[in-house]
């Protein structure tokens, strides 16, 4: 199966979140699916292509600036699912955000089923976090519409219910 993962921020930043987005790159490639990394290129001594362990990642460009960040990397991101979303299955977002409301509306758009990481609860979790956001009601409205989330932890996959992800989308998988 291809599957696109979504990540925008992965190596070579190395946080909980970009590590395990890699983890599982590199296993589902080991089991025999073609795994491709859509991520961000903050820096233009980053490669633009790269291949990791048989994933290949394809680092996006974007202006890591103050108020043009989040523009151009959506731009960026968007023209790239428009132009090669429908190769993949599946599209897997670790991290929910802008990025990933993106991703459901294309998704929908292109009939691709989009996939939703959890990473965390509570004051970091996902009602919080998209609340902060402008345009807080599209961003839940368009999270609320995944083909299935996965949450790290029961308490991430209880906030994602009460969240008003369907229950039967929920599934609580830890990294």
């Amino acid at each position: 199966m291809k599957i696109l993962m979504l990540s925008p921020q992965f190596r070579p930043l190395t946080g909980g979140y970009e590590r395990a987005a890699e983890r599982l790159s590199i296993a589902l490639t080991a089991h025999g699916h073609a795994v491709t990394v859509i991520t961000e290129r903050r820096e233009m001594a980053w490669a633009a292509y790269e291949d990791m362990q048989g994933v290949r990642v394809r680092r996006l460009w974007c202006l890591y600036r103050r108020g043009l960040h989040g523009i151009t990397s959506q731009c960026s991101f968007g023209i790239w699912l428009l132009l090669h979303g429908r190769t993949f299955a599946v599209w897997h977002v670790h991290q929910y955000g802008a990025h990933a409301t993106l991703a459901v509306l294309l998704g929908k758009l292109l009939r691709r089923p989009v996939v939703l990481k959890l990473t965390s609860s509570g004051v970091q979790g996902v009602d919080t976090a998209l609340s902060a956001l402008r345009f807080a009601r599209w961003h839940r409205w368009a999270h609320r519409r995944v083909a299935a989330c996965i949450a790290v932890s029961d308490e991430t996959a209880q906030e994602a219910r009460v969240f008003g992800i369907p229950a039967q989308q929920v599934h609580a998988i830890s990294n």
